[in-house]
């Protein structure tokens, strides 16, 4: 996308209502090569910085220029939800993995495979820097950090590389600073991964991600039509202050026609309470924002 257009999309979404935006940050754009992270040139610029020093009244005066994709959030009034990986499946090629990696010189993706781990260090290392410089506890537009993508806790185990796997991402944001809340988003709702209310093992985020459609459509069925359901919406929240409350998105609860209890614009604390609550009533869960 042209840089230019940036701003307009963003100032079009808030006067549509939205307050907030899940942006991916790709590998493979930004990396393309083993030596090569541009975060600066053309649209890889989600925010860079230039010094200038300028001769004025016989001293040297020394100014800062941000620019781009936090800095344009921010303008709109826009907050971020950061999506960066480092694997994000089918939302573009190669799951956003460094396609100098695609060869297998970088040993078995999505595990703790320290081939893989030193692959994608750099990556998160440096564009975790410009998350944790626009945080919202520094003022800046991002709320939250989504580490990696529709990934199953397949198993709830310490052992597994998988845990070990999302312990390394969560330390390597942790590492620069990155310190807005972590989120995951749950494949579909058919496991129970990465929650601190569930079997947490290691790896969990701060925020179960809720990740379903809510009509019902089958991609190997097309021609199956929309499955009827009804609803009722739900808030979840992020306390900024003693006062002050951040609504991070409405969480949409779906389930069939019985038992359904009038619970509507509750505020949950936590996943935990809506199972206690909801129970097995349950059937697909989406965030909207």
């Amino acid at each position: 996308m042209q840089l230019r257009l940036w701003l307009d999309i963003f100032q079009k979404l808030r006067a549509s209502g939205f307050n907030a935006v899940s942006i991916y940050f790709f590998w493979a754009y930004h990396s393309p090569n083993p030596d090569t992270y541009d975060f600066e040139t053309g649209a890889h610029d989600i925010q860079r910085f230039v010094d200038k020093s300028q001769e004025q009244w016989g001293a040297t005066r020394l100014t800062r220029m941000s620019y781009r994709l936090f800095d344009y959030a921010k303008q709109a009034g826009i907050w971020i939800i950061i999506r960066s990986g480092p694997y994000i499946n089918a939302e573009t090629t190669a799951g956003g993995i460094a396609l100098w990696c695609t060869a297998g010189g970088c040993g078995v993706p999505r595990t703790h495979d320290e081939a893989y781990h030193q692959a994608w260090l750099p990556f998160v290392t440096k564009v975790g820097q410009v998350f944790a410089r626009n945080s919202v506890v520094e003022g800046g537009m991002a709320i939250l950090n989504q580490h990696e993508n529709e990934f199953i806790e397949s198993y709830h185990d310490p052992n597994w590389t998988g845990v070990k796997y999302m312990v390394q991402i969560g330390g390597a944001f942790k590492n620069v600073g990155a310190v807005v809340p972590s989120t995951h988003n749950e494949k579909g709702m058919r496991s129970q991964s990465w929650s601190k209310d569930y079997l947490d093992v290691g790896g969990s985020v701060d925020i179960y991600g809720l990740d379903s459609y809510p009509n019902g459509f089958n991609c190997a069925n097309p021609t199956g039509g929309f499955t009827t359901v009804k609803y009722a919406t739900f808030t979840w929240s992020l306390e900024i202050g003693s006062e002050d409350r951040l609504t991070l998105g409405v969480v949409r609860i779906i389930r069939g026609f019985k038992h359904i209890p009038r619970l509507s614009h509750r505020i949950f604390r936590n996943t935990k309470e809506v199972h206690s609550i909801l129970g097995e009533d349950i059937r697909m869960i989406t965030v909207q924002p």
